[in-house]
């Protein structure tokens, strides 16, 4: 606890706050990295061009040249560096809970946790946030916080990741080779190469640019069997086989290639198709055990278990530039597949007796495969003003088709041959969820300054969401729970957005905002077998589909910007308060682990965020920031029978931690060999509780993780050391739902990666940074 403030303490003395928002620029010479001044970044969070410190959103941007420098390769390297964006797991591709490990991350940015509540976006498409698209060769991240509804759409809730590609060149050759080789501890050694490359295809008209990557990642996991895990439970004659596997192997690999066209014919007008294609395969659930250092997987039969990614993105953008404004069409595809297959032995011998009352049935080896097989397509066409006077306008339309097929068996062979008959078969459970979700819209946003300092800005989204869902479950004989329903429903949103913001003068700035959220509902499987008496307490319905209605929210918010002593310190500053009704929980049952999707509710969440870069010298810079977020429930509903359906009134609200930090310093020394640099990154995370899984949550410690880099630049070489988390420091990113369901004293953790050492050579040539 007392580290947390001590932080505090520091940051605010030392003006140390977050990742940059602000690029470096070199010119050609190995020392051009040192500047007078903070180089303005240009963000598009308003869906028009904007510096960073005049938008009115809290809005934190990490430039390209930022994530190379530091190593980010994924949503986890990036997200501890932000304030107010933490994550967690126990989200899924469409709402409502999702289980096993490839399909259940959840974004969360202000407190506003759940699935499908943040947007995640390449360019100008959304996607699943459950992908997490390889942070290589793009120009910048935006982090929106705040509901984006009006702009983004759906799942905006909390706020926005934007992940902005870097655009082909129609001028310059150049790219770069980056190859590095290190050492996990606990793990051993591994891979990663890396490299892009942009090539003219004719001087200012078209462009072609590719990226791809190859990463191996050691196993630093270890699963041990021929442990008895269930009292009661016997092994089968000759079946008892102690020993032990390493597994957590990973191998990632993907590309990206994308063309920029400008017809001589048409001026103004530019043509950017588009792929992206990604990869991931596991040897095994890369997940601890009750605790973020325990990497030790305790289990009763030698069970394989493993998971799997495979995505494609397929893009064309398309703008016009006109005297009046700038016309944009997107239209995107993306095709994903993803599997995992859990060892549900463990489950089964402990509820057994509800399927076999005798319930001494011995260890039988379950593997349990699921997949996810999703599509989706989207379309959007938008105008951007460049009107003269004092207005400007943002409209546009947008459409998209998302469809889910899911799939999810729990074998038990030779369990009904062992029961003598009585279970009837060997397949204990079956489901095949079949999920369609279409949504148009029209949005506006009109911009009105008034006079010289004051600017006013109103705009709404109006849409309608068609959701049908169509499920097929076939259980054990015995149980007589086979079933098959369909459930539709249709919504038609209404998203405001309202903004004020006056400039006290050309370097500072106040703003104030209101803006709603909003998210679908759904509905949830029927609840069966073991699960009967769970929903009787609760008072839900036995053996039919449970829907769960639409959530929203209302957030407001203050900020003030500025720049300071010619533009060597640049700060940033908000508080918010968030206002949420009807909340989608996911509440687990309490005896089977089944999870059910409610609405239960209502929730505040008060909070804010700093953020500062400082140039200290031309050669030292610190970065940094804190963020600030308390969120708790404020109404629960309660049933007839006087249960609680949610978590009661007080209860923290699940994966949020109170306390977010880190700290980013840069030295740099010319030498007569190049450019010498020294890189640090100090992310801090305070304790939360997941409420993932239910019952009375499962408490995640604070955790701190600390960063090096050093190395030398020339003008085409950067030889690096680093070391990540240098101190080797356990932290819980998340208790994963699992596939065969809760099993008692049994939580599956998403936990840091142990301490990594390594070395990196980067090869550059063309035109430079």
């Amino acid at each position: 606890m007392l580290l947390k403030y001590q932080l505090v303490i520091v940051m605010a003395t030392a003006s140390a706050f977050t990742p940059s928002a602000w690029a470096q620029t070199a010119s050609p010479s190995v020392t051009s990295s040192q500047s007078e001044s903070l180089e303005e970044i240009i963000v598009t969070a308003q869906r028009r061009e904007e510096s960073i410190q005049q938008t009115p959103i809290s809005v934190t941007v990490l430039s390209g040249q930022w994530l190379q420098d530091f190593g980010v390769k994924d949503l986890q390297d990036y997200a501890k560096s932000v304030p107010d964006l933490s994550f967690g797991m126990g989200g899924s591709p469409f709402g409502g809970p999702a289980y096993g490990f490839s399909s259940t991350r959840e974004i969360i940015i202000r407190g506003v946790s759940g699935a499908n509540t943040t947007s995640l976006y390449i360019d100008d498409t959304p996607i699943p946030n459950v992908i997490d698209p390889r942070v290589l060769d793009l120009e910048r991240i935006e982090i929106l916080r705040g509901p984006q509804g009006t702009l983004f759409g759906a799942s905006s809730m909390g706020g926005t990741v934007r992940l902005i590609t870097q655009p082909p060149d129609t001028v310059n050759t150049s790219g770069r080779l980056t190859a590095q080789a290190f050492d996990i501890n606990a793990g051993g050694a591994g891979s990663d190469v890396s490299g892009t490359l942009n090539a003219p295809l004719s001087s200012d008209v078209a462009a072609l640019r590719l990226s791809g990557f190859d990463v191996s990642n050691p196993g630093y996991f270890k699963r041990i069997f021929g442990v008895s895990t269930v009292p009661g439970i016997a092994f089968q004659p000759g079946q008892q086989m102690n020993g032990s596997v390493k597994i957590g192997q990973n191998h990632e690999y993907g590309g990206s290639a994308s063309m920029l066209i400008k017809p001589p014919s048409i001026e103004g007008l530019t043509i950017t198709p588009m792929i992206i294609l990604q990869c991931s395969d596991t040897n095994g659930y890369p997940v601890a055990d009750n605790d973020p250092s325990n990497f030790t997987q305790v289990r009763p039969l030698n069970v394989p278990e493993s998971t799997g990614d495979r995505w494609q993105f397929y893009a064309l953008t398309a703008k016009y530039a006109a005297r009046l404004g700038e016309l944009i069409s997107s239209t995107s595809y993306l095709h994903r597949y993803a599997t995992d297959t859990e060892d549900g032995t463990t489950w089964f011998a402990e509820f057994q007796s509800y399927f076999y009352p005798p319930g001494n049935l011995p260890y039988i080896a379950s593997p349990v495969p699921q997949s996810y097989d999703s599509a989706q397509t989207t379309e959007e066409i938008r105008f951007e003003s460049q009107f003269p006077g004092p207005v400007q306008l943002v409209t546009g339309v947008f459409y998209q088709r998302s469809t889910l097929e899911y799939i999810y068996n729990y074998l038990t062979p030779g369990a009904n041959a062992l029961s003598g008959g009585y279970l009837g078969s060997d397949d204990s459970f079956d489901d095949h969820d079949s999920i369609t979700l279409s949504q148009i819209a029209g949005f506006a946003d009109v911009t009105y300054k008034v006079g010289r300092s004051l600017e006013l800005s109103a705009g709404v989204r109006k849409a309608r969401l068609d959701l049908s869902t169509n499920e097929t479950i076939i259980q054990y004989p015995v149980v007589d729970g086979n079933s098959s329903y369909s459930y539709s429903d249709r919504e038609s949103p209404v998203t405001p957005r309202y903004v004020a913001k006056y400039n006290l003068d050309e370097n500072n700035m106040i703003y104030g905002s209101a803006s709603k959220g909003f998210r679908i509902g759904g509905v949830s499987s029927p609840a069966y077998g073991a699960c009967t008496q769970d929903a009787i307490d609760l008072g839900l319905p036995v053996g039919v589909p449970i829907p769960y209605h639409s959530d929203s929210l209302w957030s407001y918010e203050l900020g003030l910007k500025d720049l300071w002593n010619d533009q060597r310190v640049a700060t940033r500053f908000a508080v918010y308060e968030i206002d949420w009704k009807n909340i989608q929980q996911n509440l687990v049952l309490p005896t089977c682990g089944q999870g059910e999707e409610l609405n239960a509710g209502a929730a505040r969440i008060v909070g804010g965020e700093a953020e500062l870069q400082a140039l200290v010298t031309p050669a030292f810079r610190l970065d940094g920031g804190f963020g600030y977020e308390d969120g708790k429930i404020t109404q629960a509903d309660i049933l007839k029978t006087g249960a609680t359906i949610g978590f009661p009134v007080g209860s923290p609200l699940s994966n949020v931690p109170k306390w977010t930090a880190s700290m980013r310093a840069e030295f740099t020394k010319p030498t007569s060999s190049g450019e010498y640099f020294v890189r640090g990154i100090y992310n801090f995370v305070g304790s939360s509780l997941s409420l993932a899984n239910g019952g009375a949550g499962f408490y995640r410690g604070e955790y701190s993780l600390v960063d090096l880099r050093t190395g030398l630049r020339t003008s085409q070489w950067n030889f690096t050391l680093f070391a990540m988390n240098l101190f080797n420091r356990a932290a819980n990113f998340g208790d994963i739902i699992s596939d065969v369901g809760v099993i008692p004293g049994q939580v599956r953790l998403a936990a840091a990666q142990p301490r990594t050492l390594g070395v990196e050579i980067e090869r550059r040539f063309g035109a430079r940074r």
